[in-house]
């Protein structure tokens, strides 16, 4: 029987329950038939799990209303008894996934999984021809995998393309996704490089430089969106857990010996199913959790850039020996994110009409030496509400620190500019400024837009403002309203930026 998974839905009920455990990574052997550079594992033991070993491991996630598993190795399917496993597991009613470099795949395990589906099969893609394989994992399957990419797609079976990015690959990105467009299945890739899990506190040389990351993140038209919405809700989450991830709690990954582990990153061979229970070591994670704490000084303790750096204490430990101690990388990384994706498009929600208003109440308190009141923001909020084509651009990299609003009107040609507001400590920079018009010129790009007018109101007793426009070319008849067109603004504000 064929079934089709909306994946995402079935992650947010799985990840939304309030259940104890949702997930499990099991590890059925370290063997595999790929020597990839960049491999986590480091040292392998060349080992299949047995069937009761797994058997034992299942029932007891079973018993603890767990919902899905994940089967991965070194290749899983390299595993004899991989089929029963495979089987044993649809039958206690897991949504079972696999991990797979996708170069095996027999006509009896092809009938298998058509028969009974997975929820999903992940296929490591890392080439996009025989060379480009050969020289990334030291096999030559390049042909083998996407043949079998083929076979389980005709066949209904739900597969995915993912990859990671290192120095050795990275320059061949694009053909990748070229390779994933062509065969019509979904591919994602990661920057972030696994550090070796028995690395003590060494640097990962593996890892892309960050300036090369944010090159290969522009890219990605889906990248605007997923980093303005991680930007816009950065909060200050002072605590003193290290730890702020569900892991070892509602996840948990077995290796191959049955050991029990928080995460892939985090082995410690501390507890092992044959002399302790999965519903057990978890409370001891959880312990552990709980009693780790950071120090008051510790640089990640107050930062609100964690969801933008991917901020991990295990991979932490295994980069520097410390659980709070951040590789530079990552701070490095966030900031150029941060300062890509800090200007954007939104809705306004209550919050960030407050913030907004803000800059308005200093900046008028400034300009006419008046007091504004509650009963001002009042007012101002609800023509800002009520004005249903007004469309606000941002710019936010920890605080509001500017914003623009416009209406289009198309029938016209022209574009009204009707406020732009500069919080008053980035006003003497320009740099806000002309983020906001960057982004505001990039939203009526293209040659529709060439005809049309850029219209804006300045106030007589504002001379700055009046200063600014018209050294970008806009022009005025009545000291009041002026204007340039949306073209010679491009190439006037190029310009000014150039200079």
């Amino acid at each position: 029987m064929n079934e089709e998974y909306d994946l995402n839905e079935i992650n947010q009920q799985i990840y939304n329950s309030e259940r104890e455990l949702n997930n499990a990574v099991i590890e059925i052997n370290d063997v595999c038939n790929f020597r990839c550079d960049h491999c986590y594992l480091g040292v392998k033991k060349n080992k299949f799990m047995s069937l009761d070993l797994f058997k034992k491991i299942i029932d007891q996630l079973y018993d603890l209303g767990c919902l899905s598993i994940l089967l991965t190795g070194g290749e899983p399917l390299l595993n004899p008894k991989f089929k029963d496993m495979y089987l044993y597991a649809k039958k206690m009613g897991f949504l079972v996934s696999i991990n797979s470099n996708g170069s095996i795949l027999t006509d009896d395990y092809l009938e298998m999984l058509k028969r009974y589906n997975p929820y999903a099969i992940e296929i490591s893609l890392y080439g996009y021809d025989e060379e480009s394989y050969k020289q990334f994992t030291h096999s030559s399957s390049y042909n083998e995998v996407i043949n079998n990419i083929n076979r389980l797609k005709s066949n209904n079976i739900n597969v995915k393309l993912k990859t990671v990015i290192t120095k050795n690959n990275y320059k061949y990105l694009d053909k990748m996704i070229k390779t994933s467009n062509k065969i019509k299945v979904p591919f994602r890739y990661d920057y972030i490089v696994f550090p070796e899990v028995i690395s003590k506190g060494h640097e990962n040389s593996k890892v892309l430089d960050p300036y090369d990351i944010i090159k290969i993140i522009k890219k990605d038209k889906r990248s605007k969106a997923y980093f303005n919405d991680k930007i816009i809700n950065l909060m200050n989450n002072d605590t003193y857990h290290v730890f702020q991830c569900l892991g070892g709690e509602q996840s948990i990954y077995i290796d191959v010996d049955g050991g029990i582990n928080m995460c892939v990153a985090l082995i410690n061979n501390q507890y092992n199913i044959n002399n302790i229970s999965i519903e057990l070591a978890i409370k001891k994670f959880r312990d552990f959790k709980n009693n780790l704490l950071f120090k008051k000084d510790d640089k990640c303790k107050s930062c609100n850039k964690k969801s933008i750096c991917r901020y991990c204490p295990a991979r932490f430990k295994l980069e520097t020996g410390a659980f709070n101690k951040c590789p530079n990388w990552y701070c490095q990384l966030a900031d150029l994110i941060i300062n890509e994706y800090d200007t954007f498009e939104c809705n306004l929600t209550e919050s960030i009409l407050k913030k907004m208003f803000e800059i308005v109440s200093d900046n008028m308190s400034k300009l006419y030496n008046t007091k504004i009141t509650d009963n001002d923001y009042k007012i101002w909020s609800n023509n800002v509400k009520d004005n249903k084509k007004l469309k606000t651009i941002i710019n936010y990299n920890e605080q509001l620190n500017g914003y623009l609003q416009y209406i289009n009107f198309n029938d016209e040609k022209k574009i009204c500019i009707c406020e732009v507001e500069i919080k008053d400590d980035h006003q003497g920079d320009g740099k806000t400024f002309k983020k906001l018009m960057v982004e505001f010129l990039n939203k009526h790009n293209g040659k529709k837009y060439d005809d049309y007018f850029v219209y804006g109101n300045i106030s007589t007793s504002n001379d700055h403002s009046r200063d600014v426009v018209t050294h970008l070319g806009f022009k005025s008849n009545d000291g009041k309203t002026y204007s340039i067109k949306i073209s010679e603004l491009r190439l006037k504000y190029l310009k000014t930026e150039k200079q």
